[in-house]
């Protein structure tokens, strides 16, 4: 089996890497909360990306910015429940990363609506991590989501992590709505992730 990274490939042959970006929607005022998703979008090597926020109120995730999805699955996925067939609900659960190289074969989705919905939109692996600011509170879930299945040797979360850790702690800072910028190990600004 070749070597392949996720988000690698598409059913197009362009990636996300490759500039052919997806249509992003965020809510009004969330243009950091959109730009650390397409960061982690790119970090990951992805496709497709999810940033939900916890509604305590209701304990459900509310879609607050995606890429890439179409309307009929963000409509499915718009409140997000801890008993819903997901990577992201299984994050909110567990309270840590959830990864999943081959949703149809998974436990989370096998003969779910889920499932299907995802199939449908062209999804075959998820990755979801809670975003978890001040005093451990869960603010909620990034996922990102991939075209083509993989073998858990073929995929490092550790990127993807990095945005999250990151953009928790600008929630931190009290400015959500501030210009989200993702720093390398070194320091600098980065806009181009490779893996290691």
């Amino acid at each position: 089996m070749q070597n392949r990274k996720p988000g690698s490939e598409t059913r197009s042959g362009n990636t996300f890497q490759d500039d052919v970006r997806p249509p992003a929607r965020a809510e009004p005022g969330g243009e950091a909360i959109q730009k650390a998703l397409t960061t982690a979008i790119r970090a990951a090597q992805a496709d497709f990306g999810t940033v939900q926020q916890y509604d305590s109120a209701e304990d459900c995730l509310r879609i607050v910015a995606s890429c890439g999805f179409p309307d009929q699955v963000l409509n499915l996925f718009q409140m997000v429940r801890r008993d819903t067939n997901s990577t992201c609900a299984a994050a909110l659960t567990q309270r840590m990363r959830v990864v999943v190289g081959n949703i149809a074969a998974s436990y989370l989705f096998v003969g779910t609506r889920e499932l299907a919905a995802l199939q449908q939109a062209g999804v075959a692996a998820a990755h979801s991590t809670p975003i978890i600011v001040d005093n451990g509170q869960l603010w909620g879930v990034l996922t990102v989501h991939f075209r083509r299945p993989w073998e858990d040797t073929q995929y490092d979360p550790t990127p993807m992590e990095r945005v999250a850790v990151r953009f928790a702690e600008c929630l931190k800072d009290g400015a959500p709505q501030q210009t989200f910028a993702y720093r390398n190990a070194e320091g600098s600004d980065t806009r181009t992730f490779q893996r290691r």
